[in-house]
């Protein structure tokens, strides 16, 4: 192995080189297919949102014709200022999917989609590399949201690698602007939770498409020649001490016998922080726990006995439906 890079580095190049269409199953293409829908619903929603406004006005004063569009407009600019402006109002009116799983970091992965988008549009890409890039970018995403324990970075931190990853896929670079590529993308560019933190201000919109802006741009240095920080994951001052907080590894990653991650993220029903969502689904079930006599917290609406729920798992689903 080049002594310049490690091995978290040239797993994520080496996986990303190795992936095609032809691995992906009917299911997680249809997967792929339902967060792009569904994430363009939600930049429909967020279209007029202040902050995304903002970001439509500063790139429209930089317009680029053979660049990528600027979702909702006639413009196009450069694909890393579509990208901040298209993540940006994609993330607006929380309508973004989310991941949850058990002991993993979570994190809304779908950030990751109108980035891969507007690089396939200024890479000319079919259709195909355009799903396989959205399920490339979702499994860097969440694999590493697995590993990932640090409280004090933002998940939007991940997107940036995952998108740095799939755009450097999709505009074809060699194995080895791929591993700067992702260099460039881990090293400089680590957001502080304190983006979604206390009152919130319009950054927090803006940390979606600023990091998808940022992995565009890494790739883009990339093709151009430019080298990135040797043993960006780790090196003595590398992402994984000093972000990461521990050294791992991703020896499983989606193929052929391996489900894809992109099959685990779920779609909300309605606009809600994550926060709030399980506020919101006790306040929905709440009549038909009174119903079922399953003691309920009248402040506070939780359950009180989680065994009472288990043994009417079938009662409760029954009465749903």
């Amino acid at each position: 192995m080049n002594k310049t890079i490690d091995s978290i580095q040239q797993r994520l190049t080496d996986y990303a080189h190795g992936l095609s269409y032809e691995y992906l199953s009917t299911e997680t293409v249809h997967a792929a297919k339902v967060r792009l829908i569904d994430t363009l619903g939600a930049l429909i929603g967020g279209f007029f949102g202040e902050p995304c406004r903002i970001a439509r006005s500063l790139a429209a004063q930089m317009q680029s014709p053979n660049g990528a569009t600027i979702i909702g407009t006639r413009m196009k600019v450069s694909p890393d200022l579509a990208a901040l402006v298209n993540g940006t109002t994609v993330r607006y009116i929380e309508m973004t999917d989310v991941y949850h799983a058990p002991g993993s970091f979570g994190g809304h992965p779908s950030d990751v989609v109108t980035t891969v988008l507007g690089a396939s549009e200024y890479a000319q890409a079919s259709g195909r590399e355009l799903i396989t890039g959205i399920v490339l970018a979702y499994e860097v995403f969440l694999r590493v949201s697995d590993v990932f324990r640090n409280k004090g970075i933002d998940h939007t931190t991940l997107g940036c690698l995952a998108t740095a990853t799939a755009t450097g896929k999709l505009l074809g670079l060699t194995s080895a602007q791929l591993s700067h590529c992702i260099s460039m993308s881990v090293v400089p560019n680590n957001t502080l939770r304190q983006v979604r933190l206390g009152n919130s201000s319009m950054w927090k919109s803006m940390a979606t498409g600023y990091a998808g802006r940022a992995g565009t741009f890494s790739a883009i240095m990339a093709k151009a020649g430019m080298e990135g920080p040797h043993l960006p994951f780790q090196g003595s001052a590398g992402w994984c001490k000093h972000i990461a907080m521990h050294d791992f590894a991703l020896d499983v990653m989606g193929k052929p016998g391996v489900p894809f991650k992109i099959l685990e993220s779920r779609t909300k029903h309605r606009a809600a922080s994550g926060a709030t969502i399980p506020a919101r689904i006790r306040r929905r079930w709440r009549p038909i726990f009174l119903q079922l006599q399953i003691p309920v917290c009248p402040a506070t609406s939780r359950l009180r006995c989680s065994e009472c729920l288990r043994r009417q798992k079938h009662r409760l689903q029954s009465l749903a439906s």
